[in-house]
């Protein structure tokens, strides 16, 4: 039987070889605990960005269905009325803030910019898009025009009102250089001396008659009975006082409870007239609140009774806002055709136009 035999050099270096360490087994175990642990940090972190995509979907969801309460909330209480009037810049905010969102944040966001953008449009122009006024018998023109603004002369804006060959003019903020040049083409007025108060200008005979007790100055409201051609009717030449969004009650102008309740109050005065009646002047009331909707349910809103009208307050401060304050109403007994903006040099106001006069029987 052959003898296995072991060289002495390899019996040498067999005993010298040094066996695995205790070190280098805890690197191999380290390296696959690693790999491990770094697969489960790596799921960990994708699932959250996961959860997070969808926390920000739902949260563009939800913004984006929220201009649909907007019906709902805007017969709310005063305060919204203030959001109202601030509603074209706080969507401009809001808009700008989702556009940047969908650029570094998701993509998600686009949806809600896009309903933002148009119920922002929506409110601002559909209560301002033509109506129709209904034919008129025996049309007499009227022109309400706020002359007060960034200039001292209030006679360019006069001037314009009388180019319009207006039957009947009623003016607010009315000072004495206006009156002068007033005063030569009227027959008729009923215009007292305050500065700064209201007027009414007519080539139709006036009556003078008490105005209701809403609580505001003595010379921020007129009332009188104009000799229609065929039909009587008592006109109401006002200026409301400013509401003041958020705020409550300024020496120029009163909080936007109160001036709900000078709304309120006109509301109930031209209920109890017996004859048609017809509103003009600055009401300091924009067509997207509380007060517009409450006087426009049973009175017709006749400045919108010819093309698209728009902003009547043209202040540096107040254009982004779009403003249509100043206003012509009738009750339905009247109709309105041909209204438009007048352009009035030197104030921060457009006047108001409208033909106006009993509706074509059937109506």
């Amino acid at each position: 039987m052959p003898r296995l035999t072991i060289d002495d050099e390899e019996l040498d270096r067999g005993l010298s070889a040094p066996a695995p360490s205790a070190a280098s087994a805890n690197e191999q175990s380290e390296d696959t605990s690693g790999g491990a642990s770094s697969g489960r940090y790596h799921s960990s972190a994708t699932n959250r960005a996961a959860r997070s995509t969808v926390r920000q979907r739902r949260a563009a969801v939800a913004v984006a269905v929220a201009p649909l309460l907007w019906p709902i909330v805007r017969n709310g209480p005063a305060v919204v009325d203030g959001i109202a009037i601030l509603l074209p810049a706080l969507v401009l905010a809001a808009v700008a803030l989702m556009v940047v969102a969908t650029a570094i944040v998701n993509r998600s966001w686009a949806l809600p910019t896009i309903t933002w953008v148009t119920f922002g449009l929506l409110a601002v122009f559909l209560p301002a898009r033509p109506v129709d006024g209904g034919p008129v018998t025996s049309p007499v023109r009227i022109v309400t025009a706020n002359l007060d603004g960034f200039s001292s002369d209030e006679r360019p804006a006069a001037r314009a009102v009388i180019a319009t060959n207006p039957d009947i003019a009623v003016f607010t903020e009315l000072r004495q250089d206006a009156r002068n040049v007033l005063d030569l083409q009227f027959p008729h007025a009923e215009a007292p001396s305050w500065v700064g108060g209201v007027g009414v200008y007519s080539t139709l005979p006036l009556k003078r008659l008490t105005p209701p007790a809403l609580g505001i100055p003595a010379a921020r409201i007129a009332r009188v009975e104009v000799e229609h051609p065929t039909q009587p009717f008592v006109l109401y030449a006002i200026h409301l006082p400013r509401p003041f969004p958020f705020g409550q009650e300024a020496s120029n102008g009163v909080g936007l409870e109160q001036h709900r309740t000078l709304v309120r109050r006109l509301a109930n005065a031209v209920e109890l007239e017996a004859l048609p009646v017809v509103i003009a002047g600055d009401l300091n009331l924009s067509d997207r609140t509380w007060g517009y909707r409450h006087l426009t349910a049973d009175l017709r809103d006749v400045g919108r009774s010819g093309d698209w009208t728009g902003a009547t307050a043209t202040s540096f401060a107040l254009r982004p806002l779009a403003l249509r304050i100043d206003h012509l109403l009738t009750s339905q007994e009247f109709c309105g055709e041909a209204a438009r903006r007048v352009d009035l040099p030197g104030s921060d106001h457009r006047g108001v136009q409208a033909d106006i006069g009993p509706c074509e029987p059937g109506t």
